[in-house]
């Protein structure tokens, strides 16, 4: 009797093994590159957020500014930054201490939420929170310490400082928010400026 031999073979274990891991390491790399850019394309949109918020409280203190400059040109203001008959400057006083405030805009006349921010809070007075899409109009204000509306990851502060011996004010705003991204730490985002007692009543 003749003896027969197949004629196709099967694949050994260890070709199956490696045709396995070469097929592993060219899903692999493709989606671990797609999940960085995910991951940093994630930590640009709350940085660019950060900044605008930033943005956002020096505009309101340029307001402030402005409206000082006003009183004292019309006569009816003091030369201090913070000394309105309106109670606004008043207000601002709680901008000097070591946990800062915030500061909202809310009408293009007036400041009229401004809050001290205390660091051994729970949550952060100062956290921003984002209004509700539904009841939300261009006119509002879609991010503010405000009541009501969803808490957000952003705490901003906003400190003010007063140059020795000068009519210099420095203006610092940080906007920080904890993230998962970059080893998990929390980020900030850090403006500063000055104004100027330009204007005096003499």
């Amino acid at each position: 009797m003749q003896k027969t031999t197949p004629k196709n073979k099967g694949y050994s274990l260890i070709e199956v093994l490696v045709a396995i891991a070469i097929l592993m390491m060219s899903i692999v790399g493709p989606l671990t590159i797609a999940a960085k850019s995910i991951q940093t394309a994630q930590y640009a949109r709350q940085q660019t957020t950060a900044f605008f918020l930033a943005q956002e409280a020096i505009s309101a203190l340029e307001a402030v500014h402005h409206r000082r400059t006003l009183m004292v040109l019309g006569g009816t203001g003091s030369d201090s930054w913070f000394d309105f008959k309106s109670g606004v400057g008043s207000a601002l006083q709680t901008c000097f201490a070591s946990a800062g405030c915030d500061i909202v805009r809310t009408t293009t006349s007036a400041l009229n939420a401004i809050r001290a921010c205390n660091a051994g809070a729970s949550p952060n007075p100062c956290t921003l929170r984002l209004a509700d899409p539904a009841t939300y109009t261009t006119d509002a204000i879609l991010y503010s310490h405000l009541a009501g509306g969803a808490i957000t990851p952003y705490t901003r502060t906003v400190t003010l400082t007063p140059m020795a011996n000068t009519d210099e004010v420095l203006v610092t705003v940080v906007v920080a928010w904890p993230t998962k991204l970059l080893g998990g730490s929390t980020q900030n985002v850090t403006l500063r400026t000055s104004f100027f007692n330009t204007y005096k009543n003499f």
